[in-house]
């Protein structure tokens, strides 16, 4: 054997020799916590890979997931619903590549993003790090940027699943079946928590919590990079026969009020700059204080009613021009 071929073999043994500590490291010796509600994404892709086209297809950040009847969606559009999103942390590029290979002709993916992420449209470590602990398969949905952040994904990763080990009473080693198939024993308690379309319902009918009446954010944090995103979504979208949109976050009307100069320059920005549909505007999607649970995004049971219809309406145009 040659020393280039030597070497190759030798690097080669070694990263799958690596590749095996850190499985055992991170999915033996500190197992995931599939009670963490980012486990849920188990039974939303499962749900996405089983749902006939043509759908709806809802993205974005928790506002999306505590804020929209997706059921009720469905029943009047007529077309099924799944809501994938889980939080603003978990970038727009990571949902677009979780749910490419079922995106199929007449689909409808509405995009409902959160004003947080036209100030980081890339998301957050520390949710990276919790998601890719419950479902390693993520990694495949990583955009380059997010990929060069890996090291310290890991490394937020190794040190919460550590802290926890350490500080349970009741640590468990995970059965065979967990280890060779992750996320297969969810937790019933867990699965409770969430309609089988992918919205939560924990907090339905819980009392609303004081909330901070503070801006969104100033047009000044704006950051250009998400138009780039939401335009290739868009693109990547029409290239499989299917509609992307784009509309605004469920929004506390205090909150809303603080934010009317963000407002108008955004909307003006989007408008100038995006060629995909605009659903809406930023104060159609502002509600009654009344109807927020826990933050400015977070509707309530009657609030996730109202916003739910209304989205009816301003959808009806696109699912009748297919």
């Amino acid at each position: 054997m040659d020393k280039p071929t030597n070497f190759l073999a030798k690097f080669l043994l070694f990263g799958c020799l690596l590749t095996t500590v850190l499985w055992l490291v991170f999915f033996v010796f500190l197992p995931p916590d599939y009670r963490d509600a980012f486990s849920i994404i188990y039974q939303k892709q499962a749900y996405l890979e089983k749902t006939q086209s043509p759908k709806v297809i809802l993205l974005g950040g928790s506002n999306v997931l505590y804020g929209i009847d997706s059921a009720l969606l469905e029943q009047r559009l007529g077309r099924p619903v799944i809501n994938i999103a889980l939080q603003v942390g978990i970038p727009l590029t990571m949902q677009m590549n979780q749910i490419e290979a079922q995106l199929k002709p007449g689909d409808i993916l509405l995009m409902s993003v959160e004003y947080d992420s036209y100030v980081l449209p890339d998301g957050s470590n520390s949710s990276l790090a919790r998601l890719l602990e419950v479902y390693p398969k993520g990694v495949g949905w990583l955009d380059p940027v997010n990929l060069k952040a890996l090291p310290d994904i890991l490394k937020i990763m190794f040190q919460e699943k550590y802290n926890r080990v350490r500080s349970s009473t009741d640590y468990k080693w995970p059965s065979l079946a967990e280890i060779v198939n992750p996320g297969s024993q969810l937790p019933e308690a867990l699965i409770q928590l969430f309609s089988p379309r992918g919205d939560i319902l924990a907090h339905l009918d819980l009392p609303g919590k004081p909330i901070s009446a503070a801006p969104f954010f100033a047009y000044t944090q704006f950051n250009p990079r998400i138009l780039d995103i939401i335009t290739d979504i868009g693109q990547r979208a029409a290239l499989k026969g299917a509609t992307a949109l784009l509309t605004f976050p469920s929004a506390r009307q205090t909150n809303c009020e603080a934010s009317q100069d963000t407002f108008a320059k955004l909307y003006d920005r989007l408008k100038r700059d995006l060629t995909l549909p605009i659903v809406g505007t930023p104060n159609r999607y502002c509600f009654p204080d009344i109807y927020f649970f826990d933050t400015s995004y977070h509707l309530l049971r009657e609030g996730r009613r109202v916003r739910t219809l209304q989205m009816v309406d301003d959808l009806q145009p696109y699912l009748n021009s297919r």
